[in-house]
């Protein structure tokens, strides 16, 4: 193998390389990628279903601007904290 393959558990001088130190770690980065995933899911799918409730509620486009604009706050409110 040559001396700089990242995927050695041991580098030359007797450390281990920097993905085996953060091997420990791969469930609160699961954890990440899932929850900022789910964070763009869920405004992907009102995107995509709020013609159909506007049609369903008899609600105009401006209610439903008042509804994305909401949910754009409340994430911007979300993501902060």
């Amino acid at each position: 193998m040559p001396k700089n393959d990242p995927g050695r558990a041991v580098a030359s001088d007797g450390a281990p390389s920097p993905l085996m130190l953060l091997r420990p770690y791969w469930k609160v980065t699961l954890a990440a990628f899932l929850g900022w995933f789910l964070d763009a899911f869920d405004q992907v799918v009102l995107l995509l279903a709020l013609p159909d409730i506007g049609k369903s509620l008899g609600a105009d486009l401006t209610a439903m601007g008042l509804v994305i604009s909401a949910q754009s706050v409340g994430r911007v409110l979300g993501n902060t904290g």
